[in-house]
């Protein structure tokens, strides 16, 4: 099947009634669609289901990331249109964990600014599931500045459920002393924010 074919089928399936079927549609958008497919997106990730908003999240993301090796602008910002980046603003809000962990990522991929992001992003480091927050740290190591960086690094532990409290690491040193070896907090060694969306190698 032709690329053209795999689009026209994706755009078919996210008309379905079945949830599973609509997040793969567009989650195969995403990955093979143009941007002129943004507005399905976006209307994606009004889906009453959660999954299928989580999809549009990851679809966002990767449709609109920019190209590897691309020039930078200038002002070493990216323009994304109002449109996503305000729906990305809203996900970062939904009352589904999944969704917001995919928003924070998308944020991530399309270097989103501003203070509207750097809110949304705060909140959910009190979040209560982790890789959220784990998402959200590495969005936010992003937009960190000389000012910025101090003002996120008090929020030093995050929280790893079942086994325990680790701290994560900030800006290439423990966000707790600052410390830039493994001396200070052993049990960081080997997830110092290795991927983006999220998928680390824990201790």
């Amino acid at each position: 099947m032709g690329t053209e074919h795999q689009i026209a089928f994706f755009v078919r399936e996210i008309s379905e009634a079945d949830p599973p079927r609509r997040a793969a549609a567009v989650k195969g958008l995403g990955r093979i669609g143009r941007p002129e497919h943004t507005a399905v997106l976006i209307a994606a990730a009004r889906d009453r289901d959660p999954g299928v908003r989580a999809a549009a999240a990851i679809g966002l993301g990767r449709l609109l990331a920019p190209t590897r090796g691309a020039p930078a602008p200038r002002d070493g910002r990216r323009a994304v249109e109002r449109p996503v980046h305000d729906l990305l603003v809203e996900l970062l809000a939904d009352p589904d964990a999944r969704v917001r962990r995919r928003a924070a990522s998308a944020a991530d991929r399309l270097e989103l600014t501003g203070p509207a992001v750097t809110a949304a992003l705060g909140r959910l480091l009190r979040d209560e599931e982790y890789h959220v927050r784990l998402n959200a740290l590495v969005a936010l190591r992003r937009l960190a500045s000389p000012g910025t960086s101090r003002r996120w690094s008090t929020c030093s532990t995050i929280p790893r459920g079942r086994s325990g409290t680790s701290r994560a690491w900030w800006s290439g040193g423990c966000c707790t002393c600052g410390n830039t070896t493994t001396s200070c907090c052993p049990r960081c060694r080997g997830w110092r924010f290795r991927a983006r969306e999220g998928h680390v190698r824990r201790p």
